[in-house]
């Protein structure tokens, strides 16, 4: 997919390997006129003390996605050609929607997870299951402020290749920290063909997670160095447009076609993950979309300016 959408961002932040570097420079609180940019970036909010959020199929239309003939999915390679194996980062902030995916994903024939497909929980990210959290956690206590520049990727490709079912056409990995520096996946991997499936979810559905400036850089890095590799999901969407997603995912991998979002989790130790369900993707939606139609007062959301605007977010929230 070609996310041509997003073009007048290019000049909204400066190329960097980690975010850290990243999120000072994107998106003034003002019309940026001072970017060089012949076309000013319109902020589309007014300001205002207090918002109304109401998500809705109407509020948040569907996202634009053109397509290009063999240039999505990993199995255009051509014919005659051999394949390198592939892997699928997820790619998301917290409460971005990455443990559903990653759960909705792995109950494909197809894929290998590092962990239990049958839980829909973060001890199967592979942060968690390798350590390297838990052992870096006193030097290094936030991963998104202070940078991961510490990791040694390859040490870690080789645990993850370890873990793999590498029988399996599709290895799939999601931990958040790895948002940071795509380019670092793609290098310790040299011998597979490496995408992105990125999750991106608005202000108007969760009050957690991160600033909106370094969600932002982070969104534009990915999109900037690999647009092609690139898939996007409002974790919205999921919810409110499952079958348009699932045919534009299948067309961008056909391998992932057997995938069950009715399939209900396993239930994972709780003690360690208490914040993951163990509801289907389909009943947790039911009960989310009839949530999201009630108009709901808000003063969570940067009034200033909404940086997710051009993911379609600029009509789900209003004074």
């Amino acid at each position: 997919p070609n996310y041509s959408f997003l073009e007048d961002y290019k000049n909204s932040y400066q190329t960097s390997n980690y975010i850290s570097e990243v999120k000072t420079t994107v998106f003034s609180r003002e019309d940026d006129s001072s970017s060089g940019s012949s076309t000013p970036m319109h902020n589309p909010y007014k300001k205002c003390r207090h918002r109304t959020c109401l998500v809705t199929r109407k509020t948040l239309p569907p996202m634009e996605r053109t397509w290009e003939k063999n240039v999505g999915g990993l199995s255009s390679s051509g014919e005659g050609k051999t394949e390198k194996p592939r892997i699928i980062f997820l790619l998301g902030y917290p409460y971005t929607g990455t443990s559903a995916l990653h759960f909705i994903l792995g109950t494909s024939s197809n894929v290998s997870t590092l962990g239990d497909p049958g839980i829909m929980s973060g001890m199967k990210e592979g942060w968690r299951i390798t350590k390297l959290i838990k052992k870096n956690e006193k030097e290094h206590p936030n991963l998104f402020k202070n940078g991961i520049g510490w990791v040694n990727w390859k040490q870690l490709a080789r645990q993850y290749l370890e873990l793999w079912d590498t029988t399996k056409p599709i290895l799939l990995e999601c931990s958040p920290p790895e948002i940071q520096a795509p380019e670092k996946l793609v290098e310790a991997f040299p011998d597979h063909s490496v995408k992105f499936i990125m999750l991106v979810r608005g202000d108007c559905t969760t009050s957690r997670g991160l600033d909106d400036k370094t969600r932002s850089a982070g969104y534009a890095n990915v999109l900037k160095k690999y647009p092609r590799d690139t898939f996007v999901v409002r974790y919205e969407d999921l919810c409110l447009r499952w079958k348009e997603v699932y045919k534009h995912l299948v067309l961008w991998e056909p391998l992932l076609e057997d995938v069950d979002i009715a399939k209900v989790p396993a239930v994972a130790n709780k003690k360690d993950d208490e914040h993951h369900s163990v509801q289907s993707i389909r009943e947790y939606c039911h009960n989310a979309v009839k949530t999201w139609a009630k108009p709901k007062e808000t003063s969570n959301i940067d009034t200033d300016v909404h940086p997710f605007a051009k993911f379609g977010y600029e009509n789900t929230s209003y004074c």
